[in-house]
């Protein structure tokens, strides 16, 4: 039994080590490798050349002949010619030959033999050094035939055959799957300077287009990052459901950020026997149904109390919820509001609604214990909400609290149970 169980925690063991193995850094790490022995291969090849006779060199520039052979290549400032080539085909050889040693040609192919190895799974590597390779060749015929006529340049290119080595970091004077391109290429005229000048106007327009669409999806992307950010503040509760301390940390980053972004409102969406706490941007069009609640002198909330006979502007809607016996009606709606100890003589609701608010505030600053906060180690302003029903005996009842701390919660319910 213990050999059994050794083998099957080394199994375990080993089977963990398996799975940490990185097996896309290993594929690539293989293409690398793979890449690295192409390129290798190569410049062995080339380097066979260099170990022919040289029949002209000078500082800036080194002829190898090679013998039993009609190639015509150059890499950097050495230029490889076939022993078997003519006189004539030699001549223009190395004028074309000499441009890609001047213009150092080879330098860009090598550069994008680096990136082969590096970005060897990126195929625009592989396609851009062969449109690289065409506009060296472009650029070289081009100016070869300033001085050599064209018909027999094309005869040349025709005719010769070259066994030129395959190695992608050279220039190489015959390529036969460029043939026909640079023939074209030669036979096409330079652009008039007024037909240069067409994309000239061309580039504003471009430019302009490019701008419009940046922005467009900056403002997009920053209307995105905007929402997500502001998600993190929103939290939804059951009406009976007491504040947990998760929901309670979320409450307070909620009011933190309200109390110092300005520009942010709260949302309070009822659904059903749920409550939505959402933030929101000052500019975004509340939604019909909702209305400003004064519940704090540092922000402004909205809420969709059912029944309300007044929209976010504060204005009187045409439309009113009817309530049948035994419903709950929010404050802000009723018809007849309860009478506070001390407000029977008013004689209009809004009166009676105004004095029972501020009695209720009196109340609660006289009854509440304010060194709570200190005894409990809070610090800062802490604030506390309470609601409450009203029986149609004028009992209070159904408190209940949010507070940083469940203390002050239960604070709260004792003081609004202490209403007379």
């Amino acid at each position: 039994m213990r050999l059994v169980a050794a083998q099957s925690r080394f199994t375990t063991e080993a089977s963990a080590e398996i799975a940490k193995i990185n097996w896309w850094l290993l594929v690539y790490g293989t293409g690398v490798v793979v890449s690295l022995g192409i390129f290798f291969r190569k410049f062995q090849n080339l380097s066979r050349l260099f170990r022919f006779r040289a029949i002209s060199a000078e500082k800036n520039l080194r002829i190898i002949e090679v013998p039993n052979s009609n190639i015509a290549c150059t890499f950097y400032r050495t230029i490889f010619l076939g022993d078997q080539l003519t006189e004539t085909e030699k001549l223009q050889i190395l004028s074309h030959e000499l441009v890609h040693v001047k213009q150092k040609h080879s330098l860009d192919l090598l550069f994008f033999e680096i990136l082969k190895i590096i970005f060897w799974f990126n195929p625009l590597v592989y396609i851009y050094q062969n449109r690289m390779a065409a506009v060296h060749e472009f650029i070289a015929d081009a100016s070869v035939v300033k001085s050599t006529p064209k018909r027999s340049y094309y005869e040349q290119l025709l005719n010769s055959a070259f066994n030129t080595t395959n190695i992608s970091f050279i220039n190489q004077f015959i390529n036969q799957s460029l043939i026909k391109k640079r023939i074209v290429m030669l036979q096409k005229s330079r652009s008039k300077t007024t037909a240069k000048l067409k994309y000239l106007v061309m580039i504003p327009l471009v430019m302009a287009m490019l701008t419009y669409v940046a922005c467009s999806d900056e403002n997009s992307s920053m209307n995105y990052q905007e929402e997500d950010s502001l998600s993190q503040y929103s939290y939804t509760m059951n009406k009976q459901e007491e504040m947990s301390n998760e929901k309670r940390e979320i409450h307070k980053k909620y009011e933190d950020f309200l109390i110092n972004n300005p520009d942010y409102v709260s949302w309070a969406t009822i659904e059903g026997n749920q409550i939505t706490y959402s933030v929101h941007s000052r500019n975004e069009e509340v939604p019909e149904g909702y209305i400003k609640l004064e519940v704090s002198d540092k922000y402004d909330m909205y809420i969709n109390l059912p029944g309300s006979t007044k929209n976010a502007n504060g204005e009187e809607k045409s439309e009113t919820i009817k309530y049948e016996k035994g419903d709950d009606i929010p404050f802000a709606v009723i018809e007849e509001v309860p009478v506070f100890p001390g407000c029977e003589g008013l004689e209009t609701n809004e009166e009676r609604k105004n004095c029972m608010s501020q009695k209720i505030q009196e109340h609660v600053q006289k009854e509440f214990n304010t060194s709570l906060g200190k005894q409990l180690g809070l610090t800062g302003r802490n604030r506390v909400i309470a609601i409450f029903k009203i029986n149609s005996q004028g009992q209070v009842i159904d408190v209940r609290s949010r507070a940083p701390h469940p203390a002050l919660e239960e604070e709260a319910k004792r003081v609004i149970n202490s209403l007379p």
